[in-house]
């Protein structure tokens, strides 16, 4: 009888205190925590990872958010952005390349927010898919067809698509975008209400997460 009341205590305890850690929680519900956690590049800074496709509307508009978000971040968040690959070949590998070629030609931040223009302003959608469209794009950048061509087809964006397809697995992505936190927490738009209240539920993850790493 004694064991039974005593456990029965136990699960009462636990239950309290499950409910009074949700209830100090300010966004309960508005991410999640994942089931296995993802190791980070580096320890000593709180990594931010964003999963993108620059056909995805949803993915254009959260890029207005994160553009003003990235000019307050503090010194010790590390942003990455990655294009979600779920294959090889197809339209998510096709624009995955494009943005890799354009870091390898150390353009990235000069086109990334022209070329979603370019698809969703402009409705220029053939930059979804084809490589043509996408070389004639970037010579708009003076980036003459050869060296786009030699940069597309290279080994390096080659294994960048490699690893961006991992971590896309790895992630468990299935939509897009979405944004990871340290390697622990999911957050989307519609988790947190909309992207301004995302905006709120990333700073409180990172700072959580700081908080942690100065314990």
């Amino acid at each position: 009888m004694k064991l039974a009341r005593t456990a029965w205590l136990i699960v009462v305890s636990s239950l309290f205190m499950t409910h009074l850690a949700y209830a100090n929680e300010p966004y309960a519900g508005q991410y999640e925590l994942l089931n296995s956690p993802q190791a980070t590049n580096n320890p000593d800074k709180v990594e931010v990872l964003e999963f993108f496709w620059y056909g995805c509307p949803h993915c254009y508009y959260l890029e207005k958010n994160l553009q003003s978000w990235l000019k307050t971040k503090p010194d010790y968040v590390e942003f990455k952005r990655i294009p979600a690959v779920f294959t090889k070949t197809g339209g998510w590998a096709v624009t995955a390349k494009a943005y890799y070629t354009a870091e390898a030609l150390d353009i990235l931040e000069e086109i990334h927010t022209p070329f979603f223009e370019a698809i969703h302003k402009k409705k220029r959608r053939a930059l979804k898919k084809q490589e043509q469209a996408i070389q004639g794009f970037f010579a708009d950048y003076g980036v003459s067809k050869n060296r786009f061509s030699r940069t597309y087809h290279s080994f390096w964006v080659d294994t960048q698509i490699g690893q961006a397809l991992d971590m896309t697995q790895n992630y468990g992505i299935s939509g897009v975008p979405v944004i990871f936190i340290n390697g622990k927490y999911r957050l989307t738009s519609e988790m947190a209400d909309g992207y301004d209240n995302m905006k709120k539920v990333l700073n409180y993850l990172i700072e959580k997460e700081y908080k942690l790493m100065a314990e």
